[in-house]
């Protein structure tokens, strides 16, 4: 199969979490809880970060069936975390080191 002349295997670092946002914007600093094991040079920093948020809205029969606030808070969300990873200090100004979303999903 021709599958090897397109195909590259490397290893890859991965920070899993989950947040419990309850329904609130907060404004606590994320970067203990994001980027605490990265190491003071940013060796340990993972490749890929995936985080999903729980209780982004009060969940309550209107914000269920009309998503009326959800994509509102999502995005904030979304913007927290970009700019938690992608801060100076976390980037150590590299533009190679910046983390990009590839995928939003709202349940």
């Amino acid at each position: 199969a021709r599958q090897d002349e397109f195909t590259q295997y490397k290893q890859a670092k991965l920070f899993v979490g989950t947040w419990n946002v309850n329904a609130k914007g907060k404004d606590e600093a994320l970067d203990d809880w994001l980027c605490a094991d990265w190491g003071p040079n940013g060796e340990h920093a993972p490749d890929i970060v995936t985080v999903g948020f729980q209780e982004i809205v009060d969940l309550n029969a209107v914000n269920v069936a009309v998503d009326n606030k959800s994509q509102q808070r999502s995005q904030f969300w979304v913007d927290r975390i970009k700019s938690t990873l992608n801060s100076p200090k976390n980037s150590r100004n590299d533009p190679n080191r910046l983390y990009h979303l590839l995928e939003k999903k709202t349940l």
